[in-house]
């Protein structure tokens, strides 16, 4: 949504989630220099970058290839995360590719939640974006001037955000309304999982 709306405010063109979807379509790593060149050797863009971009679940390590983005280049850079682990993944896991009313609700539109249980091995697919996303951020903050406008916001504060980019007034932020919860069926496997790899990585508190 802060891309789309970027985009449109500024008149920019869309880079969203365009390594993202050749990392899912492709699964290699050899097609992101030309997709990281568009962006080095473009003006007037808004690109979009995730933690698992760059994550190889083959090696199960980070890529070195965030590294060649100029991230100097931008004007501005913004970090939206979420610090409940558990809560981002509860959402994520129940978002079907196939039903676009479990990834973004309309306004006033009901929504009928249905049991769910998450795999072992989307739980770490998401937590290893989390810890590519920490790393990133750190090379990302160590590489830009300050000529470079930072931003950096967490999930609950979006709207503030919005607010700040004077980025429109008449945008749903309201969540979803599911209690995640009550319908994932292995609730307490999904915090005994998250709560070993937390304390692993030593990342932060996800209470």
């Amino acid at each position: 949504m802060i891309h789309d709306l970027c985009c449109k405010k500024f008149n920019l063109r869309p880079f969203g989630d365009t390594i993202t979807k050749n990392r899912i379509k492709n699964k290699n790593f050899n097609e992101y220099p030309p997709l990281i060149a568009v962006i080095n050797e473009s003006d007037s863009m808004c690109v979009k970058l995730n933690g698992n971009d760059f994550f190889d679940s083959n090696s199960n390590a980070i890529t070195e290839l965030y590294k060649t983005i100029n991230y100097q280049s931008f004007d501005t850079i913004i970090f939206l995360t979420r610090i409940n682990y558990i809560d981002a993944i509860l959402s994520y896991a129940y978002m079907d590719p196939d039903d676009s009313t479990t990834w973004h609700r309309k306004k006033n539109q009901k929504v009928v939640a249905e049991p769910y249980t998450i795999s072992h091995s989307k739980i770490h697919h998401l937590l290893n974006g989390y810890l590519s996303y920490n790393k990133i951020k750190q090379y990302i903050l160590s590489a830009v001037t300050t000529s470079t406008q930072v931003y950096d916001y967490e999930y609950d504060n979006v709207a503030n955000l919005i607010l700040k980019l004077e980025l429109g007034s008449d945008i749903d932020l309201v969540p979803m309304d599911i209690d995640y919860k009550s319908v994932v069926t292995n609730y307490d496997e999904v915090v005994t999982v998250v709560s070993e790899f937390v304390a692993q990585y030593n990342l932060f508190d996800i209470n």
